[in-house]
């Protein structure tokens, strides 16, 4: 059980003039009329209802009946209170009562007009934001897409110019270590490798593994000898089988090994 209390109340002479206990009772009055405005009880069940010492409300009813020229609205000489039928003790209309209640209504209608473009103001922002983050999302997938493309078309290129006779780990490492000094891998390199490496008389594959080793970004058959020096044939033929192995494995240690001693001799 509960009603708006208004503002414009507190300013009148029922607040003002007093008593304190017909401005009670009158809130309660509001809570308990029907549409009419008309509260159909006892002071006694009115007190029950409310929980308000019957005193009080009798002395509040008492107030409200009592004609008031000051009012601001003189309607029934300024009561608050009509009496339903005369001779009866009980049974009240609230005078103006539809005053009041359009006063409810305009609160409400104001209310929800608030609700309704904070919920719009809302919505609003949210889909901003979405249109947003969506805008964001359309311009970067033409970026996405074009990147993927590149990716596509270095893998493919990669696949065209990877040699045939070379192992997949020696190819990794090699192109790890051209990429690690940014040097592109290229048909061309690739080329000139593999004819410096028929000079040395061993294979592409062996000249790979030994520039891995080595840190070389490219591979020249003088710098074999340039590395090693004369007469150092223990020490290389010993350091070379253990790098050698680790990269190429068993079966490419000795030609390697041949190779660089036969250039030394």
């Amino acid at each position: 059980m509960y009603a708006k209390v208004f503002a414009q109340i507190y300013d009148g002479t029922l607040c003002t003039r007093g008593p304190w206990e017909a401005l009670v009772t009158f809130q309660q009055f509001l809570v308990l009329a029907d549409m009419d405005g008309v509260v159909d009880m006892t002071p006694a069940a009115i007190a029950r209802r409310t929980t308000i010492p019957l005193e009080i409300i009798e002395r509040g009813i008492g107030e409200l009946v009592k004609p008031d020229h000051e009012s601001r609205t003189p309607t029934e000489e300024g009561r608050r209170l009509v009496p339903l039928a005369e001779g009866r003790s009980w049974g009240w209309r609230v005078v103006n009562y539809a005053h009041y209640r359009e006063l409810k209504r305009e609160e409400d209608r104001r209310e929800y007009h608030r609700q309704y473009w904070h919920k719009r103001k809302l919505k609003s922002s949210t889909d901003s934001t979405d249109s947003t983050e969506t805008q964001h999302a359309q311009q970067n997938q033409p970026k996405q897409k074009q990147k993927q493309k590149q990716k596509q078309k270095q893998k493919q290129k990669q696949e065209e110019i990877t040699p045939p006779d070379v192992s997949v780990a020696v190819w990794n490492d090699w192109c790890a270590l051209r990429k690690s000094k940014r040097a592109a891998v290229t048909a061309t390199c690739i080329d000139g490798i593999r004819r410096e490496a028929e000079k040395a008389g061993i294979t592409l594959e062996a000249a790979m593994a030994m520039a891995c080793h080595r840190g070389w970004v490219g591979f020249k058959a003088e710098w074999l000898v340039e590395s090693k020096g004369v007469g150092a044939e223990p020490d290389w033929v010993r350091e070379k089988r253990e790098r050698v192995e680790a990269f190429c494995g068993p079966s490419k240690r000795k030609e390697i090994i041949d190779v660089d001693a036969k250039i030394l001799g």
